[in-house]
């Protein structure tokens, strides 16, 4: 009766201890799963969670896949007198109604929307890459190979030496926010082809979150706390090496309101 009873305690003591290395296990995966916010370049995830901060995919209802875009003035390389440059485009399947608009990204910093054909933009003296961009009403970037052009602005300075617009490029296009603190991180490529075994690009939200895309798509963040912020964009080789071109990074700031 002793051996039974001692036999059946051993299973009782088994089983309690099972059940509780299973609870464990059970609780240090759910631990590892919500802390892990950096993720690394071969992951498939996108969507991320680090405290309050969460990231997610953003696809605009209408791609716009049939857009296109001419930037009828300033021609490339054209010597510009500096102040008030005048720009003017055509689109095609693109009215400029509903907010849709055309964002130039310029080296010197400036970047403006344009909610018509023609827009008067003031530039200084030098030497400027030009990234011009269909932008849908949201503000969003419209991704495909006939939605932008790249020109070279000689304003002041009669430049010979012509940029290289075949070198990989990206710049950062923060739209509005969406809605109190959430806001939509946006950007445009050129030269590149993402994809697991090839380019990446590298977002880091405030030198905190950090996201490896590999293909080109929009990021929605929610949480952010009022005040400023700060997101980085860069480009990755398919080695894991980042990009040395002066135009294979951008950064911009942003101030969330209270």
């Amino acid at each position: 009766m002793k051996k039974i009873l001692f036999v059946q305690s051993l299973l009782i003591i088994s089983i309690l201890v099972f059940v509780t290395s299973c609870n464990v296990a059970e609780k240090t995966e759910s631990k590892s799963a919500v802390d892990s916010s950096r993720m690394d370049a071969n992951s498939d995830e996108v969507n991320v969670v680090e405290g309050d901060l969460i990231v997610r995919d953003y696809v605009p209802k209408n791609l716009n896949k049939e857009a296109g875009f001419l930037q009828l003035t300033p021609k490339h390389r054209t010597l510009l007198e500096p102040g008030e440059i005048d720009f003017s485009f055509n689109t095609l399947k693109f009215p400029f109604v509903d907010g849709h608009s055309v964002r130039l990204s310029i080296e010197n910093g400036t970047k403006k929307f344009i909610f018509d054909a023609t827009k008067k933009v003031t530039l200084p003296k030098g030497v400027f890459l030009c990234a011009a961009y269909l932008c849908d009403g949201n503000g969003v970037s419209v991704k495909n190979e006939n939605s932008f052009q790249l020109t070279q602005l000689n304003i002041g300075i009669d430049e010979q030496k012509e940029i290289d617009l075949s070198q990989p490029m990206l710049f950062l296009n923060l739209p509005r926010p969406v809605e109190g603190s959430t806001i939509l991180i946006d950007f445009m490529l050129f030269n590149v082809d993402l994809g697991k075994n090839a380019d990446k690009v590298r977002v880091s939200i405030d030198n905190k979150t950090e996201l490896y895309l590999k293909e080109w798509k929009s990021l929605k963040v929610a949480g952010l706390k009022p005040g400023k912020h700060t997101v980085f964009v860069e480009l990755i080789n398919n080695q894991g090496e980042i990009y040395d071109g002066i135009y294979a990074n951008d950064v911009q700031e942003f101030v969330v309101q209270k």
